[in-house]
């Protein structure tokens, strides 16, 4: 006897219709015609005979639905389902179980016959982090703001990533937004620092904040030279550096302050800003120290050696 449509052994997730070439046969006990569609999920036993001959053929159906629902919520998310198994990037997950963390993420849920489903989706209920201010708090000097972390941050209304220097001035708004837009958060700081930012002459500078020598300095876009402010009046410049290239990056790494600009700054201006130096070390009374490197050429300045103009905390702040 011989039946299309089933194997024995085999599961199937959907119906199956059952095609005889010959003879009678019966499914679980009930006699079926040729043409039968098998729907009950379940073990079934199929039994043909002809010329005498019997055969059996035994096959699964799982045809109930291997579903889930995703949901969110404040400040996380969850899937549920009722059956199955699952895993959430490769882990085992349990039915309602939180999701708070941000990011990509893979669900599968394999039914009790090895089927699965996956489901790929993006988190992102954290707000990004911000340093060097608190809510409420007032200043008497410039802060650097350090922003950290998934989502965007809006200073009195424009866009700031990394970190930023603020020094104008007044009270200013950061608005916190996390990476799905879907949460925010508000904080405001006041600065008293006795002058506004006009009263550095210029608007839209560059500031650089050394908090931990007290030190500030500004640049102008495409503008190659640093301005160093006194830091009992900032409208107040006490030392101007010039520079072969305009800074376009900055970084303070370890007692170094690191300028990056696009171009090649030649070492015959470090000879103009220290006469009497003329070899570049980085042991040599703290000068400014060049270094090529492939795509941005960074000029290193040595923020603590003696006999250094850049030296914050006593040269610069006298």
């Amino acid at each position: 006897p011989v039946a299309l449509g089933v194997s024995d052994g085999a599961t199937y997730f959907s119906s199956v219709t059952i095609i005889l070439r010959r003879g009678t046969a019966e499914l679980d006990g009930e006699p079926i015609f040729s043409g039968h569609t098998v729907y009950k999920s379940g073990a079934h036993t199929l039994t043909m005979t002809a010329g005498g001959k019997t055969r059996t053929v035994t096959f699964t159906m799982d045809t109930a639905a291997l579903g889930y629902t995703y949901k969110e919520y404040d400040g996380y998310a969850a899937i549920e389902f009722s059956r199955g198994t699952a895993t959430l990037d490769g882990f085992p997950y349990l039915s309602g179980e939180p999701i708070t963390t941000d990011g990509s993420h893979i669900f599968v849920l394999t039914g009790p016959n090895g089927n699965s489903r996956e489901y790929r989706f993006e988190t992102g209920f954290s707000l990004p982090s911000v340093f060097g201010v608190t809510d409420g708090g007032v200043y008497a000097h410039p802060v650097q703001l350090r922003i950290a972390g998934a989502g965007r941050v809006l200073l009195d209304g424009e866009a700031v990533s990394g970190e930023t220097v603020v020094s104008a001035s007044g009270t200013h708004t950061l608005v916190l937004y996390s990476a799905d837009g879907k949460r925010s958060k508000t904080l405001s700081f006041t600065l008293r620092t006795a002058v506004s930012e006009a009263d550095l002459k210029y608007t839209d500078l560059h500031a650089i904040l050394d908090e931990e020598n007290g030190v500030f300095l500004t640049y102008l876009e495409g503008v190659s030279s640093l301005r160093i402010h006194s830091t009992d009046n900032l409208s107040v410049v006490k030392r101007s550096i010039l520079l072969s290239a305009p800074v376009k990056a900055w970084a303070l790494e370890g007692s170094w302050l690191l300028l990056f600009h696009e171009d090649s700054m030649p070492s015959s201006v470090l000879f103009r800003l220290f006469p009497g130096w003329t070899t570049p070390s980085f042991t040599a009374g703290g000068f400014i120290i060049f270094r090529s490197t492939a795509f941005l050429p960074p000029i290193s300045c040595r923020r603590t050696l003696p006999n250094c103009c850049w030296k914050p905390a006593a040269a610069l702040t006298a």
